[in-house]
This record gives structure tokens, C-alpha cells and sequence, in this order.
């Protein structure tokens, strides 16, 4: 059976340098090109990783990024999100639901600008919490949404992690997921999927978040 090795500790404890430790080992033993690295962020996946690991740059990055290369392996995809994208689907929507540029922007501090923005941000929220939705005005935008990345082969992020979880295989043979206490349940659920399918995981984070 597949085993997840759980590291938990406060920061300052050594987490990553033990993380390290493991992707240095877990590289010579399954070959590094099968190890994955995660993280919130690429810069902290690489602090993992920069340190003669030897596990390539393609397997370290955020579990956003390991999903949609997976994904392309099977279904290449274009990610939505720049302002021809955006501006072609406010050519289709109904003025409640046209989107600004905010609406893609993931950096701090960015804020919806439309009611379309708040809606598709309301509507990730709840995907990322793994809840339904059930506003009909939310229910309305996501058919819209949908219907306009299926047909111009687009995924947006969070499109990413539900893909990975319904229809993408782990691609590596050991999991390497640092963080994990900001994880959504969405992140969670494809970290587990991919830990059952692989030789094992090692997820690490702190006990209070």
C-alpha cells in the first residue's frame, strides 16, 4: 500500500532541509526525474529542490503547475486569463457577467472590479472548498464560463486541480508536497489521489496555520 509520510512542525524546526534530505534520497532511489516537489509557491518549492537534489527544474513548482503539465501530456490546453481571453468572452457574456483583467490576477491584493469578478471568485472559492453551487446567478456564469473555455480549449486554475482530480494520473513515482496547512480541500483531494497512485508522499506544514 501506498504510504504518506506526514512532517509537521512550526517554522525554524528544519523541515526543509529534512525535505531535502528525503527528495535527495527518494531521487537516487526512484531516479530524479520521478520525484515531484510542491509548493504554494515555485519559490518555495525551489528552496527544496536548489539544494543538490538533483531533481530536475520541470518536477518542482506549485501543484497548479504539476497538474497542468499532466493534464497537456494527455489533453493539451491553453490557460485563460489574458486580456484577448478576457475580452472575448465579455463579447459573449451578459454585461452582469463580464470580467476584468482582476479577475485572473492571483497576486495579493488583487480585488474584483465586476460583479463577473465577484461571481467567477465566489464560484472558485467554493470549487476550492469541494461545495456545491448553488446561487442561481452562480450556477448561470459557471454554464457560461464552461462552455466558453470547453470550446476554445482553455482551463483556468482551478480547472487545473479538478481535472487532475477527475481525470489525470500522478505522472511521478513520489510526491514531495511542502505547506500543506494553506492546502484547499480541492489540493488536498488531488495530493491524495496522486499519493495512492504513486509509490508514496512526504507532506509537510505547520501544526497551527
Amino acid at each position: 500500500m501506498p504510504k504518506t509520510t506526514r512532517l509537521v512542525g512550526p517554522p525554524g524546526t528544519g523541515k526543509t532541509t529534512k525535505l531535502t534530505t528525503w527528495a535527495r534520497n527518494l531521487g537516487i532511489k526512484y531516479g530524479p526525474e520521478s520525484v515531484m516537489i510542491c509548493s504554494l509557491t515555485r519559490t518555495a518549492a525551489k528552496e527544496i529542490a536548489g539544494r543538490d537534489t538533483g531533481i530536475p527544474d520541470t518536477n518542482v513548482g506549485t501543484l497548479h503547475a504539476h497538474a497542468f503539465r499532466a493534464m497537456n501530456a494527455v489533453s493539451p490546453r491553453k490557460v485563460f486569463g489574458t486580456k484577448k481571453h478576457i475580452e472575448e468572452f465579455n463579447e459573449i457574456a451578459p454585461r452582469k457577467f463580464e470580467l476584468s483583467e482582476s479577475a485572473t490576477n492571483k497576486e495579493e491584493g488583487s480585488r474584483a472590479k465586476t460583479n463577473g469578478d465577484r461571481v467567477k471568485e465566489k464560484i472558485d472559492l467554493r470549487i476550492a472548498r469541494m461545495q456545491p453551487i448553488e446561487a442561481d446567478e452562480d450556477r448561470e456564469f459557471m454554464s457560461l464560463y464552461s462552455s466558453f473555455k470547453t470550446a476554445n480549449g482553455m482551463v483556468d486554475f482551478t480547472d487545473m486541480l479538478t481535472y487532475a482530480l477527475e481525470s489525470v494520473d500522478c505522472p511521478y513515482e513520489y510526491v514531495i508536497a511542502d505547506e500543506a496547512q494553506d492546502y484547499s480541500a480541492l489540493e488536498w483531494a488531488v495530493i491524495r489521489k496522486w499519493s495512492q497512485q504513486c509509490q508514496g508522499a512526504v507532506v509537510a506544514g505547520d501544526a497551527d496555520p
